[in-house]
C-alpha cells in the first residue's frame, strides 16, 4: 500500500488528533496530565485511538456547562 492511499485508520498522532479536534498541543497534554485523555505510546510516538477520541469528545462538557476540578 502506498502512502498516497488513504486507508481507514484506527489511531492518530497527537498532532493529527489536535488538528481533528481544533485544540493545541498544550491543551492535549493538559487533558492527558489530568487523566481525561488516554493515549498509547508506540516507541516514541504518542497515538490516540479513534475510540479514545470519541470517548474524550463525548465526555467533554457542553458549551456553557461548568467544569469543576
Amino acid at each position: 500500500m502506498s502512502k498516497s492511499e488513504n486507508p481507514k485508520r484506527n489511531c492518530f498522532s497527537l498532532e493529527e488528533f489536535c488538528f481533528r479536534n481544533g485544540i493545541g498541543r498544550t491543551t492535549a497534554y493538559k487533558e492527558i496530565k489530568e487523566g481525561r485523555l488516554h493515549p498509547k505510546k508506540v516507541g516514541r510516538r504518542t497515538l490516540i485511538s479513534l475510540e479514545e477520541e470519541t470517548r474524550w469528545f463525548g465526555s467533554s462538557p457542553a458549551f456553557g456547562e461548568c467544569h469543576h476540578d
